[in-house]
């Protein structure tokens, strides 16, 4: 009897698992048919919208190259280059611009040559070339006296444009003058120099009929680092005389305060009784007697030290006759002096 009671709860455990496995295995159908169905409209729409995006981009390419405005190239040869530039805005087109030297002079600074040629017709926004005149090839120096200092300049950069000048214009030297501001009254190198190596031209320049006055500056201990400082910003000619060491003060300057006309010789007492020399360090005077200028001219004095380091101690305009200029370098250093960039003494310091 025991048996046959087991054998029905028997039955019954198969009769219940074979159900729930036949429940999952209808789960497991429906969810696989849902997945095939969603799939392929996923695939579909995923097909559809690549399709589209194709689409789309394709519209837009053909129609920034078939849709871009039209217009006539204008005729900008022989116009100055800012209103030839300025012409090729107005009709949205972009400049690529070339230099090249001309026979006329007179042309520097305009437009020699264009690409295309004007009256084409040509897409709007799109790159065109023009050729500009950098003026004659400079072969020598002409006489700039009398001519704009600012005109002058600008010549010079058009000629040069995109390429190491040959000729460096220096700063110019303004002198209180009856002539016009700006106006300029000579010139180093002179007339007829030849360029053949890069040159520094020199212009002196009118300030217009004016007395200009500077007040001579206090230099009461002030360091030699301080003194060439002022020496290059101060429009002054200091005259240095070193007087034996005493506790007075490192340079004395009797007119200190006083107001004095542009480049007027300022007498300068120097001591240096407080210059902290060590067994590599030394202080003194530079002195160099040179020819009077008419005006003041570019002057450089460099210090190369015994391992070949070289710097620059001073670069200033000076009207010449007795150059002196103190200085704080190592023993052993070579003082060089450069006016106007040519050089003119070396000097071992030791």
């Amino acid at each position: 009897m025991e048996e046959k009671k087991d054998g029905i709860a028997e039955e019954n455990t198969n009769t219940l698992s074979n159900e729930k496995l036949s429940k999952v295995i209808r789960e497991f159908s429906t969810q696989v048919e849902g997945l095939r169905s969603s799939g392929k409209a996923i695939l579909i729409t995923a097909v559809g919208s690549f399709i589209l995006m194709i689409a789309v981009a394709l519209a837009v390419f053909f129609m920034s190259v078939q849709g871009a405005e039209r217009v006539m190239m204008p005729d900008v040869v022989g116009k100055n280059i800012y209103t030839g530039l300025s012409e090729l805005q107005k009709k949205e087109l972009y400049a690529k611009i070339n230099f090249r030297y001309s026979d006329d002079e007179n042309e520097a600074g305009n437009i020699i040559d264009q690409n295309p040629r004007a009256g084409s017709i040509i897409k709007a926004y799109r790159r065109v070339t023009v050729t500009v005149s950098r003026g004659k090839a400079l072969a020598v120096l002409e006489d700039y006296s009398g001519q704009n200092y600012s005109d002058v300049k600008s010549r010079f950069e058009i000629l040069y444009a995109g390429e190491t000048p040959l000729v460096k214009i220096a700063a110019p030297v303004y002198v209180s003058s009856h002539l016009p501001h700006g106006t300029i009254i000579s010139q180093t190198p002179e007339e007829g120099t030849d360029v053949f190596s890069e040159t520094t031209l020199t212009l002196i320049v009118s300030s217009g009929n004016n007395d200009n006055k500077v007040t001579v500056p206090e230099l009461k201990e002030k360091s030699i680092p301080e003194l060439l400082t002022i020496m290059k910003e101060v429009p002054l000619t200091f005259n240095f005389i070193q007087v034996p060491n005493t506790e007075d003060a490192f340079a004395v300057s009797n007119i200190a305060g006083n107001t004095v006309p542009e480049y007027s010789d300022v007498e300068v007492k120097i001591s240096f009784t407080h210059r902290k020399e060590t067994d590599e360090i030394i202080s003194g005077l530079f002195t160099f007697s040179l020819p009077e200028y008419p005006y003041p001219v570019q002057m450089r004095l460099e210090a190369i030290d015994s391992d070949g380091n070289s710097r620059e101690l001073i670069d200033f305009l000076h009207k010449g006759k007795l150059l002196t200029i103190p200085y704080e370098i190592k023993k052993g250093s070579t003082l060089t002096l450069f006016v106007l960039d040519e050089k003119k003494t070396s000097v071992v310091i030791n």
